[in-house]
């Protein structure tokens, strides 16, 4: 999750920060892009997680309580 809001809160950041170097002018037009996305990476961590997640609370079920 903080991930995801680090995500958000930096692209709109980074989004009015690129709408301000936007310059019209009659000889010089600069047009700024944001190309940025959530790569697959992001997905594969986030599932990595909850998995790990998942297997401790199955493993601490199955487990007995004596052993250590």
């Amino acid at each position: 999750i903080a991930i995801l809001m680090a995500y958000i809160g930096l692209n709109g950041l980074l989004e009015g920060q690129l709408q301000a170097l936007n310059i019209k002018n009659d000889s010089l037009t600069i047009l700024t892009t944001n190309n940025t996305a959530l790569q697959p990476g992001y997905i594969i961590f986030i599932s990595f997680v909850l998995y790990g997640l998942i297997l401790s609370t199955i493993l601490k079920f199955i487990t007995p309580h004596d052993a250590h």
